[in-house]
Order: structure tokens, then sequence, then C-alpha cells
């Protein structure tokens, strides 16, 4: 063999043990509740070069993605929103400069809204706004209500439930560890369920919405709230499932 050839898979070797020996240090580390979250954090919202903002405790949220005019009229806009819940980490929101003017939020007992306003907007300026990168991250979210608006929530862990309302909006659900997941999925909505480990999974459907399940073996009882025969289930490859609510009435 080549020297070159031996020094190539000596270096991938080292490498590759470097990442194992990392990673054993980082499990242990995390096992022994010295990861240090907040620095995790940090490295997100830097990354992304995102204005933070430090929150006080709560444990719902509900927001409203659309822009709202002087004369209440709802102008989709349509922001790249990503939420995660870790009880290690602080809460923080954080979003680039471009949408701290009209970004309002305000916490009203344990709950958390966020709504976006402004008076007047042009197309140049909705064009730039649009898919805008916003980090919600919170220690206890126990449940999220959203209008307007896609998202992406993660790393969900509660001990007993959470819930999940989303009205003319479209919810994805990664890495989800609860006992109880109820979803009232409002009108052209959808829910999906990416990787889940939960006992109990309640839904309810409203027209021209529909629910995701990408790993049905990882959900114990499925419950449909609202049972009618508009709403059709179905499974794919013994795995995944899809519930779907009819636009129209079936005869």
């Amino acid at each position: 063999m080549k020297t070159s050839y031996k020094i190539l898979i000596a270096f991938a070797t080292l490498i590759f043990t470097s990442l194992i020996i990392c990673n054993i240090s980082l499990k242990a580390k995390y096992k022994n509740g010295e990861f240090d979250m907040v620095k995790v954090s940090d490295d997100i919202f830097q990354l992304n070069n995102l204005k933070k903002v430090m929150l006080k405790d709560f444990k719902h949220v509900v927001i409203n993605g659309a822009i709202i005019t002087k004369n209440n009229r709802e102008i989709t806009l349509n922001p790249n929103f990503r939420i995660s819940s870790n009880k290690n980490q602080p809460n923080t929101l954080g979003l680039n400069s471009n949408l701290k003017s009209i970004l309002k939020q305000r916490i009203s007992h344990d709950t958390l809204y966020i709504s976006f306003q402004k008076n007047k907007i042009n197309e140049d300026n909705l064009r730039r706004l649009n898919f805008s990168l916003i980090i919600l991250q919170t220690n206890n979210l126990q449940s999220l209500s959203a209008k307007n608006l896609n998202c992406t929530a993660e790393s969900l862990q509660t001990d007993k439930s959470f819930l999940v309302t989303a009205e003319k909006s479209g919810i994805t659900l990664n890495y989800i560890h609860t006992e109880s997941l109820t979803l009232k999925v409002g009108n052209n909505s959808s829910v999906t369920l990416l990787d889940q480990k939960i006992t109990t999974l309640n839904y309810d459907l409203a027209r021209g919405s529909s629910l995701n399940l990408l790993n049905r073996n990882f959900v114990g009882k499925i419950n449909c709230l609202n049972p009618s025969k508009n709403i059709s289930e179905t499974y794919f490859d013994r795995k995944s499932f899809v519930a779907a609510y009819a636009d129209d009435k079936i005869n």
C-alpha cells in the first residue's frame, strides 16, 4: 500500500475516533447535568445573527403570524418560526433586526402573546420581511396556539400533557415526548409529527385540515375527538398515519 494511502487512512481513523470520544464526553456531561444550554443557545443566536430578547417565565404561547395593520387587516408574513422547549435553557426570543420594530410581545399571567403590527406596509418591505428567522426558546412550554403561521416546534418534553391549536397554520412537531398530546387542527391547517413518544394522541379536525403521523409505532392510543364520516384515517406501510377532513360533505 502506498504511503499516501496509509496517511489518509490514519487521518480518517483519527477524525472518526475523535468524534466518538467527543460524543461520549458530551453524553456524559448531559447525563450529569453539566451540559451548558446557555452557551448552546448563545451559539444558535450568534450563528443566525439574531437579536436576543430575554423573557420572563411562561407556560403557554399564542402567536399570530400575520401583520396586523391599522384597520385590523391581516397580511400574510410567512416568518420562519422555530420553537424549542428544554428545562435547562433560558426563556429567549431571537429575531432579525428588520422584525424588531413590528414584532410585539407581552406576557400576561402564564401566557406569552406574539403578534406583528405595522400601520403601513408596501410590497418591497413585505418581501424583505418574508421568511425572516425567529427562534423562541423556553424551558416549560405546555401549549402552543398558532394562527396564520408555519412553524417548527421541537424538543418538547412534558411530564403530563401538551396542547396544540392551529388556525390557518402548518405546524411541524419534531421530537415530542409526553403522556398526552391534544391537537386541535382548525380550518385550512395541518399538523405533522416527525419524531415522538406519546402515550395518548387526541385530535380534532376542522374542514380542510389534516394530521400526518410519520411513525405510528411510537404512539399509543389515537382518539378522534370529533368523529365524522367526513374524516378519513389512512395507514401507509404499517407505520405512517394520515387523518384528513374532506372539504365537501360525503353523502
